[in-house]
């Protein structure tokens, strides 16, 4: 297993589709090596990893009283390493069937971020600022909110994409799927393009500081630094690009729209996944419960 394409870690980290994926899953791998004291995912036999060995991990992890999430979310990454290690005919099927099996733990996680009310996300939207930058952070932030997307996704959107109401995304995996444009993220967009144009690249142009038009998209560290510059310049209470798809989904889920409907906008391949993004609170509860016929 010297050889890099041999390695199950890399294999599994070059399967999400994107560098910064790639980065981020490998350096977690590589704190997981160290806990199961290997310097890094090079360093380890990936073969000797088995159920016994990741169970003993999970125990060191809830001694340490790391969040559940955080655990669930280190035992999934290493139950995918193994998979690409049993492709790889690394580990045997038994094996790999056997760590599989091995259960999340069960128990209660803060949530994290939160979800923006319909007044705030329409002053971060409707901003009328003074310049083409402004137009073209309105958009990032309506079509971000509006089809639910991750940072990642609003970076890489081109021109060739998109369809009337309609952007082919390529999500994570390399998963390629429609998502849908309400009327107002379709209006800011529309602005936008008036200004950029229609040549082919990036939908979200990098600008310089005299506002001049870049062949290059914005990164996906520019549409963080575009939603802080909007929180300063309108008074709202600070929110992350991943607070937009919270929003997105919570908000959809209040307006009465079908869990499961909600599960395929947001591209989740298990429901449990789409409930973690429902933020809504006890008012949402109260209103339940008035409405319990009698």
């Amino acid at each position: 297993m010297k050889k890099n394409e041999n390695n199950p870690a890399k294999v599994f980290a070059d399967s999400l589709g994107t560098k910064k994926a790639n980065k981020v899953t490998l350096r977690v791998i590589d704190y997981l090596c160290f806990e199961y004291n290997q310097t890094n995912h090079m360093t380890l036999d990936w073969s000797a990893l088995n159920y016994a060995e990741i169970l003993k991990l999970r125990r060191k992890f809830i001694d340490k009283d790391l969040k559940t999430s955080s655990i669930n979310s280190y035992i999934s990454k290493l139950k995918s390493v193994s998979r690409e290690s049993w492709r790889l005919n690394i580990i045997d099927t038994e094996t790999y069937m056997r760590i599989k099996d091995i259960d999340g733990v069960k128990g209660h996680s803060d949530i994290t971020g939160r979800a923006l009310s319909p007044t705030e996300l329409n002053g971060a939207v409707n901003y009328s600022g003074n310049d083409i930058k402004d137009l073209r952070d309105s958009a990032v932030i309506a079509v971000g909110y509006g089809c639910g997307l991750r940072s990642f996704e609003i970076a890489q959107i081109e021109l060739k994409d998109i369809s009337g109401n309609k952007i082919i995304i390529q999500g994570k995996g390399r998963v390629i799927r429609n998502v849908y444009l309400p009327s107002f993220s379709l209006r800011a967009l529309k602005r936008w393009l008036q200004i950029r144009g229609s040549k082919q690249g990036a939908i979200f142009s990098s600008l310089t500081k005299n506002h001049r038009l870049l062949d290059k998209g914005i990164s996906v560290r520019t549409v963080g630094d575009i939603i802080d510059k909007r929180c300063k310049n309108t008074g709202i209470e600070r929110f992350t690009p991943h607070d937009l798809r919270r929003s997105f989904a919570t908000n959809l889920l209040a307006s009465g729209v079908d869990v499961f409907i909600v599960q395929k906008l947001m591209r989740h391949s298990n429901i449990n996944t789409t409930r973690i993004y429902d933020m809504r609170g006890e008012d949402a509860k109260i209103a339940a419960v008035e409405m319990l016929p009698f």
